[in-house]
């Protein structure tokens, strides 16, 4: 790889501060929980970003959805959440086919894994996809070749199983200090963006009305673990001791008020302080924590066979994003944007 790669020489500011290329792909691939390699490989196979210094054919990059703004964040972003979209519809929704940009409907080979038909789908949704352009993506001389150019056979980095047939959750409890009652504002939705399992709940602070203003009340850890990563809005806590997200159980505490927000490294017991629910990362209206799980990378749907588990209130969907229930005995909360008892839960 060129030292003065596009990529590196690449800049723009995302939410308030700039980014060079690099760190763009790594926040993206942190976001939506992909492997930064698909889209590294995205960008080499598209516009030279990685191979080339100079004459990099940026637009075909930048008008990746006509949806989201000219930026490689946004755009990357939208490729990234088809990824996602390809990978869970398949495997959480039983999605067997999707449709080309041109309207082309497609079906899955049987044969190919979920990672491929996200990687097929994330190809197909370019604004310029046809069935011609996207045979010639997803044959031999298409991505795969680029994939194989920067980093070898794809396969090679498989983890079986990804998901093992007995995997329990560990032990979690309520995202917010004992003795206080917080809000159960969202159920089961995407842990980011809509192309990911409906893996999030949403909890908002007693602070009735407060909007995206300071809040005083804190988010705290449902487990023990170590901080891998602190900024933009989001801490995740990494539960197996490796320092590394991508493997094992691991939490993401979503839209934390920068200030005094947790550092990363720092070694974390269940009930410790994390920092201040607020509207930071991604879109928010209202002050709220979005807690969300991953295993080896892969988000756990709250609404799946895997449901959350925090002190004994266990989720539940209700076949609608945003919708569900938090059950605990015979006691059930239903989510609501709201401050009532409907939706209300001690931390007893």
């Amino acid at each position: 790889t060129p030292r003065n790669s596009y990529l590196l020489q690449y800049e723009e500011d995302v939410e308030g501060q700039l980014l060079s290329g690099p760190e763009i792909v790594e926040l993206v691939a942190h976001r939506f929980s992909v492997n930064p390699r698909v889209l590294l490989a995205l960008l080499d196979y598209w516009g030279g970003w990685i191979s080339q210094t100079e004459g990099v054919p940026v637009d075909l990059i930048l008008s990746y959805s006509a949806d989201a703004p000219r930026t490689l964040y946004d755009q990357l972003g939208a490729a990234a959440n088809q990824l996602n979209w390809g990978y869970y519809g398949r495997s959480e929704a039983n999605q067997l086919t999707f449709t080309l940009s041109d309207g082309t409907k497609i079906a899955y080979a049987a044969g190919i894994n979920d990672g491929t038909a996200g990687v097929q789908r994330m190809l197909g949704r370019h604004t310029l996809a046809n069935l011609t352009n996207w045979q010639k993506d997803v044959g031999p001389d298409g991505y795969t070749a680029a994939f194989n150019r920067l980093f070898g056979n794809p396969f090679a980095y498989t983890v079986e199983p990804l998901i093992p047939a007995n995997l329990q959750q560990p032990p979690m409890q309520l995202p917010w200090q004992k003795g206080e009652t917080w809000y159960y504002s969202s159920g089961p939705h995407g842990g980011w963006a809509p192309g990911s399992a409906w893996a999030a709940l949403d909890f908002a602070p007693p602070e009735v009305e407060i909007g995206c203003a300071p809040s005083d009340s804190w988010v705290t850890a449902v487990s023990d673990g170590i901080v891998t990563r602190s900024g933009f809005g989001a801490v995740v806590v990494d539960m197996d001791g490796d320092n590394y997200a991508g493997t094992g159980w691991a939490v993401t505490y979503m839209h934390l008020d920068n200030r005094e927000s947790i550092p990363v490294g720092s070694l974390v017991q269940t009930g410790d302080r994390l920092g201040h629910p607020g509207c930071e990362g991604g879109f928010s209206d209202a002050d709220h924590v979005h807690l969300a799980r991953t295993y080896n990378g892969r988000w756990i749907a709250a609404d799946g066979p895997l449901p959350f588990d925090l002190g004994g209130w266990i989720s539940q969907g209700a076949g609608r994003e945003y919708d569900g229930f938090l059950t605990r005995g015979n006691v059930s909360k239903e989510a609501c944007a709201c401050w009532e008892e409907l939706n209300a839960i001690p931390n007893e």
